[in-house]
């Protein structure tokens, strides 16, 4: 159907008419009677600019699970979505087309969500409900900054960050009316650009890897250290001979893992040039925080009982063995039930002394009593770690579930992003074995509350 037609002289005077011809537009010259397509073209970037609706599914750059593992916090095209696990519908929490929201994390508690936003114009830490209700809080006014992914305290008060400028802090939750405060700075590490931390499951202790320095230049190996919340007291736990990192309490907070490049036990020499070449270095290490706490894989010895009985003692005078026997013989008489006078079914009649009874108190909440603060040793913390007994190789992720057993990845080879076989090993079985479940995983995450973890798996 052709609409809209409109004659003019054309560009030899011939004559032409104009005319839209469903969604194209065409002319006709009148000289010789032939039709042909105008090409349209919108100068400069106006078809991008107006509105339209994007697929924010293909631009998916940073993923997290809540704290139960229900839902997936994800951050798609500068806005943070959730997501169920199996049921449900997705939610856009921000549907902010001129903010970007990155780098989310999810409280422990389930209330709150920590990312950088730029709302302000500048990048800052940004506070925000976990239901996207309320206005967002900005808890940094820093120009020029940037803040990657925080990592939460299990109180759900505290939280970790490090910044563009590799510094690593901590910050706290504001009560609700109150002006946020500073944050604090733990460290810097200009050697590496992510934070490799974990919390004390009291949240009092932060303990971190960074890049072993000199007055020269800064080495290639890392060292843990660890952080007081209460005094900002900083203590060095290992001594850089080794790199070690991905520190991970235990739930309980009984026993420190890591990862430390310390197995130099299989060289090889190259093939081209004369040196060693020592590739999977990589040991599991499990340290007590506590001096009287035994690793679970501690040494066993089978011995005969009667090795270790307790020598006899000296034959005793007969009379001594009568007074023995008769003491014996009291103690082990029971005493005789009391007389009541009260006949059944009647109340026993109340003593009073002319004061009033004392209130009873009420029984103490279970969830509210506060919970003993956790001990833990810091001295010859190096000379405790042990390696865990599986062989060695390169590792990533270590994460512990909620029945305690060790989750990580047993990566096939030492190139970024060439994935590896999930494991779990329980160290408390007679004879710990790595049980492998899934293959090609590249990321792995698990919070602390959580009995689900988050996989990221390479495409075939």
């Amino acid at each position: 159907m052709c609409v809209s037609p409109s004659l003019g002289p054309g560009p030899e005077g011939q004559g032409e008419i104009v005319f839209q011809h469903g969604q194209l537009l065409k002319v006709l010259e009148l000289e010789n009677y032939t039709v042909r397509t105008v090409e349209v073209r919108i100068p400069g970037a106006l078809p991008i600019k107006r509105t339209q609706t994007v697929d924010a599914s293909r631009t998916i750059n940073q993923r997290g699970l809540s704290p139960t593992g229900a839902r997936v916090l994800l951050e798609a095209r500068g806005d943070l979505w959730s997501l169920p696990a199996r049921h449900g519908s997705a939610r856009n929490l921000t549907r902010t087309s001129g903010v970007a929201e990155r780098q989310p994390a999810w409280s422990p508690d389930g209330q709150w969500i920590l990312f950088s936003g730029d709302r302000s114009g500048e990048y800052q830490l940004t506070l925000m409900r976990a239901d996207g209700s309320g206005d967002p809080i900005e808890l940094t006014d820093e120009p020029g900054n940037f803040y990657y992914t925080p990592l939460w305290a299990p109180d759900s008060k505290h939280f970790a960050v490090n910044d563009k400028a590799q510094r690593i802090w901590i910050g706290v939750i504001p009560a609700e009316g109150e002006q946020p405060e500073p944050l604090t700075l733990v460290d810097s590490d200009p050697s590496w650009p992510t934070l490799s931390a974990d919390w004390s499951p009291d949240s009092k202790w932060l303990v971190y890897s960074i890049g072993e320095s000199t007055r020269q230049h800064r080495l290639l190996t890392r060292s843990l250290w660890a952080f007081s919340v209460d005094t900002g007291e900083r203590k060095q736990l290992t001594s850089g001979m080794f790199s070690v990192w991905s520190p991970t309490f235990d739930r309980k907070g009984e026993f420190l893992y890591y990862i430390s490049n310390a197995d130099f036990t299989d060289p090889q020499y190259e093939d081209v040039g004369s040196t060693f070449v020592y590739h999977n270095t990589g040991r599991i290490m499990v340290v007590p925080l506590r001096t009287d706490l035994k690793v679970p894989f501690h040494p066993r010895s089978d011995e005969e009982k009667g090795a270790t009985a307790a020598p006899a003692s000296p034959k005793k005078n007969g009379k001594e063995e009568e007074k023995q026997d008769a003491a014996a013989e009291e103690d082990s008489e029971e005493p005789e039930a009391q007389e009541t006078t009260e006949d059944e079914g009647e109340e026993p009649e109340e003593k009073t002394t002319g004061e009033e009874p004392a209130e009873t108190a009420p029984a103490a909440d279970p969830k509210e009593a506060p919970k003993p603060a956790m001990e833990f040793v810091w001295e010859n913390f190096e000379q405790r770690s042990l390696p865990a007994p599986v062989a060695r190789g390169t590792f990533s992720g270590i994460a512990v579930n909620d029945r305690g057993h060790l989750v990580y990845m047993r990566m096939r080879s030492n190139r970024w992003g060439s994935g590896g076989d999930l494991v779990v090993l329980d160290l408390s079985a007679e004879n710990p074995r790595e049980a492998s479940i899934l293959e090609n995983i590249n990321i792995l995450r698990c919070p602390q509350t959580a009995k689900k973890y988050w996989l990221s798996a390479i495409a075939a």
